[in-house]
């Protein structure tokens, strides 16, 4: 069960989603283009309420997952440190995007791949030992 604060917490990020979605097909929506950013964004799909139920979906998929998670996270130290790696690697890779710098994604996507690879083995080799 979720804690209040965090059910609101979560409630009120939920409508914030939703309100930047209303708000970018209401951009969509006018004559003359405001952002071309936004119109090839949203040029893949012009259904609004699939992008709402899409949303919705994602929220609830957050709320069941996030405390199996957690504590998957906090009992094995080393997946917090990949953890946070990855978000250094995924930070870098933007910084490097808006300086218009490419790193090809297969590049990253591997490297992701291969560490998560390395961690999975090495909870296995991990756990045998303790069993054994």
């Amino acid at each position: 069960m979720t804690p209040p604060l965090a059910a609101s917490g979560l409630s009120l990020a939920l409508i914030m989603r939703m309100l930047l979605l209303a708000f970018v097909a209401r951009l969509l929506l006018l004559e003359k283009p405001l952002f071309e950013a936004f119109e090839r964004a949203f040029g893949l799909t012009r259904a609004i309420p699939i992008m709402a139920v899409a949303i919705i979906i994602a929220m609830i998929v957050m709320v069941v997952a996030a405390k199996p998670l957690a504590e998957f996270v906090n009992r094995y130290v080393s997946v917090k440190i990949l953890a946070l790696a990855f978000l250094v690697l995924i930070g870098v890779v933007l910084i490097a995007d808006g300086f218009h710098l490419h790193i090809p994604r297969p590049y990253v996507y591997f490297a992701l791949a291969f560490s998560l690879a390395v961690q999975a083995l090495t909870l296995v080799a991990t756990r045998k030992q303790a069993g054994a």
